[in-house]
């Protein structure tokens, strides 16, 4: 053999025992990566299960449930108050008075009025006037047919307790709306496990 086929021969297997190492060392190295992925792998899921896990149940369902309990007690919540009144009500009529009644005079009356007399058997006429004194205390008998316009403003004052039921009212939409939104969130947790 000569010197220059050893020597190729040499160089053939240095590049031989290269290639076999290098090959050796990419399988050592892949099986590593994947031993330590799977590793990364199953921690972040053990993680993930001590720490998502728990909050839905204990955190976010709860949460959920006491925000759509306070939704169903808006809903069948009442308004109760007491409003007071006080306002000046217009009041226009005419009352009719029609009544039989006795006046009694409070002080002395002169009555002086213009007055024609007439003589007996043709004697004619003469103008003159009428007087009369009506003293104090006089009772006198009326009769009173007359209508009497009214016209008044009356002062009205009074509470009024007021009780409305919510469901009656536009907020009964809000809370609608609110079941509306939550409904695809509780689906969404409703979905999700609770454990592994």
């Amino acid at each position: 053999m000569s010197a220059e086929n050893y020597s190729n021969e040499t160089t053939q297997k240095r590049r031989h025992r290269r290639a076999d190492f290098w090959e050796a060392f990419k399988n050592m190295a892949i099986i590593f990566s994947f031993i330590v992925n799977l590793v990364l792998v199953i921690v972040l899921l053990l993680v993930a299960g001590w720490v998502i896990f728990p909050t839905k149940t204990d955190v976010v369902e709860p949460m959920l449930d006491d925000l759509q309990g306070a939704i169903n007690a808006l809903d069948e919540a009442t308004i109760v108050r007491t409003i007071s009144i006080d306002e000046q009500v217009p009041v226009s009529f005419t009352l009719p008075l029609e009544q039989s009644t006795v006046v009694v005079l409070s002080q002395d009356v002169q009555l002086v009025r213009p007055a024609t007399f007439h003589l007996p058997a043709g004697g004619g006429s003469i103008n003159g006037t009428f007087s009369l004194n009506l003293p104090r205390g006089l009772q006198l008998p009326i009769a009173l047919d007359l209508d009497v316009p009214v016209q008044n403003f009356i002062p009205v004052k009074f509470p009024v307790d007021v009780t409305i039921p919510l469901k009656e009212t536009e907020l009964s939409q809000v809370v609608v709306e609110l079941n509306r939104v939550l409904g695809p969130i509780r689906q969404l947790l409703d979905d999700l496990p609770d454990g592994f």
